[in-house]
């Protein structure tokens, strides 16, 4: 009796600890999902404000402007 006792409660022990892993592992989602719904509001505002930029037809266009072009890489030094 005294060893089946001790079975269930190491089990019990077991089931417990494992109760508590999976709830940290809840939160931890839980807060990467929370991190991804924020940086996903920041990202879609972001699109818009350029949105709204590349629309503007009182801005300069600045795109195919002689002199605007990004310097060329050389390629490895010696």
């Amino acid at each position: 009796a005294a060893a089946v006792s001790g079975v269930y409660r190491r089990a019990g022990r077991d089931v417990a600890a494992l109760a508590s892993r999976l709830a940290a592992a809840q939160a931890a989602g839980l807060a990467a999902a929370h991190s991804v719904r924020l940086a996903r509001g920041d990202l879609c505002a972001l699109a818009e404000r350029l949105d709204i930029v590349a629309g503007c037809r009182l801005l300069p266009d600045i795109r195919g402007v002689p002199g605007t072009e990004p310097e060329k890489d050389p390629g490895p030094r010696a």
